[in-house]
């Protein structure tokens, strides 16, 4: 017996009904949202780069990384020095702007 195949979750964008991709959803805060490493916490701190691993340029992406993780890859489940900063870093980025609303409304610089 098949398993059915898992629905991608839908977002709504300008009242349509949309699928888009997290791989996507990861290229875009490069390409076209200004991210760049200089902007991630961890990257400044630490060195390296992460924008290359967003956008797909350098093997394994952060996508395939999630997907492997997500669907149970067993051989290759090690963690990842530095992931859950960048996770974290990459959150803050893409809510900057809800959380300096909810800072300022807190009376928070």
């Amino acid at each position: 017996m098949r398993t059915p195949k898992p629905q991608k979750k839908k977002i709504k964008l300008d009242s349509k009904v949309e699928t888009v991709p997290f791989a996507d959803l990861l290229k875009f805060m490069p390409e076209h949202d200004g991210l760049a490493d200089e902007k991630i916490s961890v990257i400044r701190r630490c060195g390296g780069t992460a924008v290359g691993f967003l956008t797909g340029e350098l093997k394994p992406s952060l996508a395939d990384r999630r997907n492997s993780a997500a669907h149970g890859d067993p051989f290759d489940g090690s963690p990842i020095g530095g992931l859950l900063e960048l996770v974290r870093d990459l959150i803050e980025y893409a809510c900057r702007d809800w959380i300096a609303e909810a800072r300022s409304a807190r009376g928070e610089s």
